[in-house]
């Protein structure tokens, strides 16, 4: 492109002098016609490189990859040298600082839920670990042959290994109520006199009769009245078991 403009500019000065020498009959008309011819040609072919340079621009910037994110490779689609048709996919990029978990809950379940409720989740990897999360989206729509509803939660606890693709398992406190006492539901017992669990009390067990004032979890917890917070409680549904028996707790590892 210097070159073509560095040439244009030399014809263009030699047809001023040669349209000015045929003015003054020095030269021919013809010699100064010639000259216009040149200089014109030689500005049309700097429009002509100057076309060719943002094409190798534009297919210079085409070549140059850029992530829209910071994020890791999750898969490689193409290797180096390759030719790929318009469109053609290079590689997957994974946003690991927004992890979000997919699960799939029952209608009746979802009705509780709402956006920002808070979850744990627990992941395939990473044992007993529970992760923190938040309920960001919740499908208008059930999910095609299941009659679930999709509900997304994003990790806001996040880890560097957290990978896509991991097999997750979770829960969403839908109430809460302070000072309540809860036991498993195996531990509550019944009988004629009404609703009890069997306590420990020094090395003897203990009848305590309780209220039941709600189901928890699923039905796993009952949240009860009439236990005092720290007693011992015995939470296997063991039916020979009965008050007064004497007990030893041993630790078992």
């Amino acid at each position: 492109l210097d070159a073509a403009r560095a040439d244009a500019r030399w014809t263009a000065r030699d047809r001023a002098d040669k349209e000015t020498l045929a003015n003054r009959n020095i030269v021919s008309q013809s010699v100064a016609d010639q000259a216009k011819s040149t200089a014109e040609n030689r500005a049309s072919m700097v429009a002509v490189a100057e076309a060719q340079l943002e094409v190798a621009k534009k297919n210079l910037a085409d070549a140059d990859v850029r992530a829209p994110f910071d994020g890791v490779v999750g898969e490689r689609l193409a290797n180096q040298g390759e030719s790929l048709p318009i469109d053609g996919r290079i590689l997957t990029l994974l946003d690991t600082s927004h992890v979000e978990v997919a699960a799939q809950m029952p209608a009746a379940d979802v009705v509780r839920l709402k956006i920002g409720q808070a979850a744990t989740v627990t992941l395939e990897g990473f044992g007993d670990r529970e992760f923190t999360g938040r309920i960001t989206r919740i499908s208008p729509t059930t999910q095609a042959g299941s009659r679930s509803i999709p509900v997304f939660v994003e990790i806001t606890d996040r880890h560097e290994a957290l990978r896509g693709g991991l097999f997750a398992t979770g829960s969403v406190a839908v109430a809460e109520k302070a000072h309540a006492l809860a036991v498993p539901a195996a531990a509550l017992r019944k009988d004629d006199q009404g609703d009890f669990v069997l306590t420990i009390e020094g090395d003897v067990l203990v009848r305590k009769p309780v209220g039941t004032v709600r189901t928890w979890s699923r039905g796993e917890l009952v949240e009860v009245k009439g236990l005092d917070p720290g007693v011992t409680v015995v939470s296997a549904p063991l039916p020979g078991l009965r008050a007064g028996q004497p007990v030893k707790i041993v630790e078992t590892r």
